[in-house]
């Protein structure tokens, strides 16, 4: 098998992105998460995948994409939320970040194996405290 056509996952969450719909109304939520998805889709190919999971949760898959570039990737997007501030209209400006949870493809791995391997990276880039990436066990 080609390893340029192996996947990997990345599982993103905007960090306290509760605190954003808590602090400044759920439309400020909303601007927040179409946000992120530009600074997603300005950061990948055309052959990459964005879907949204639920809240603010994420998944990103990568066609031929090995764990050392898809760390990269995740490393990538997540300064470029940083480097990039939300304006609300009230003249607020959200300095947003998020943590992604990284998984390459496996043999023998299904979707959802690959989906929970990167989920629980997620939770593990979460628990060190958000802001970073976490590479799936």
């Amino acid at each position: 098998r080609d390893p340029r056509a192996v996947p990997s996952l990345v599982a993103i969450d905007l960090d306290l992105f509760k605190q954003v719909n808590d602090r400044h109304g759920h439309l400020a939520g909303d601007r927040a998460l179409v946000h992120l998805v530009s600074v997603l889709r300005a950061g990948l190919r055309e052959a990459d995948t964005i879907g949204r999971v639920g809240g603010d949760e994420f998944l990103v898959l990568l066609p031929g994409t090995d764990a050392d570039r898809a760390q990269a990737v995740a490393a990538r997007l997540r300064e470029a939320l940083r480097r990039a501030p939300l304006s609300l209209d009230d003249g607020t400006v959200l300095l947003l970040s998020m943590s992604c949870g990284v998984a390459p493809h496996r043999d023998g791995m299904g979707f959802e194996d690959l989906v929970h391997a990167a989920d629980m990276a997620l939770y593990g880039a979460k628990r060190a405290g958000r802001e970073t990436w976490m590479l799936s066990a």
